[in-house]
């Protein structure tokens, strides 16, 4: 309609309606646009509410994750310092079968890390880390999830050292198995169910005390790394919770 005015001017040579018209044309496209532009940004800031909500949920599990895994390898690390002591006293490590059994277990325990950052992991391979308006937590958010692969890729060498122990570790003491192996996620194992029929071998045992002790430096790296890594997603709560309160958003 508007097209056929314009040709119908121009054959008249009416040029101020050509001109009118014209001007009615780009002014209806540049209002489509903004109006475009105005639903996509309104589209684009609900999302970004939608994904900063389950990003604080997910920073707040993973800070109760970060720190019950720390604790375990804490534990572990302990244990383990526990065992080189006792195994260098000779006459009072051939009177602690049981606590030596429950630490020979320990030593070799190599649970994996649970951290999962589902959201934060969608957001940067589908390219929505954008629609966070805020460059310190997109940078925060990503800090985390670099730290978090470096942690999987560490894990995956203590646990070759860990195996690399109980390689060399469990032939020596005569280990096997009396009944069931299984041990709960936050439990201990039954001992009764474990057998180390040689287990003086390890007291007074200057290169297996030397080999468990290396293991343990090893722990103790790891659980600096973890530390590291729960400063980091706490930082990224920090600046997630400040930013959520701008845009409007009610913590979980």
């Amino acid at each position: 309609m508007i097209l056929r005015r314009i040709s119908s001017a121009i054959k008249r040579q009416d040029w101020a309606t050509v001109i009118i018209e014209f001007i009615l044309v780009v002014a209806g496209v540049l209002v489509a646009l903004q109006f475009d532009n105005w639903n996509q940004n309104r589209l684009d800031q609900e999302k970004e509410r939608v994904y900063v909500k389950r990003l604080l949920t997910e920073a707040k599990q993973g800070i109760q994750v970060g720190f019950d895994y720390m604790e375990l390898r804490r534990a572990s690390m302990r244990s383990s310092l526990g065992l080189v002591q006792k195994l260098n006293d000779k006459s009072y490590c051939d009177t602690l079968t049981n606590t030596l059994k429950d630490e020979l277990l320990v030593v070799t325990d190599f649970r994996p890390p649970e951290f999962a950052f589902v959201t934060a992991n969608e957001m940067i391979q589908s390219g929505q880390m954008q629609l966070l308006g805020s460059d310190d937590v997109r940078a925060a958010l990503s800090e985390v999830i670099n730290s978090t692969g470096f942690i999987t890729r560490q894990w995956e060498r203590y646990v070759r050292s860990k195996k690399s122990v109980g390689d060399k570790l469990y032939p020596l003491v005569g280990f096997t198995f009396t009944g069931d192996i299984s041990r709960p996620l936050a439990g201990e194992y039954d001992l009764a169910n474990f057998n180390f029929t040689t287990i003086e071998n390890l007291c007074g045992n200057p290169p297996i005390i030397g080999l468990i002790s290396d293991m343990t430096l090893s722990e103790l790296a790891f659980v600096g790394y973890l530390e590291l890594h729960q400063e980091r997603v706490e930082n990224h709560l920090s600046l997630l919770e400040s930013y959520a309160k701008r845009i409007g958003v009610q913590t979980p």
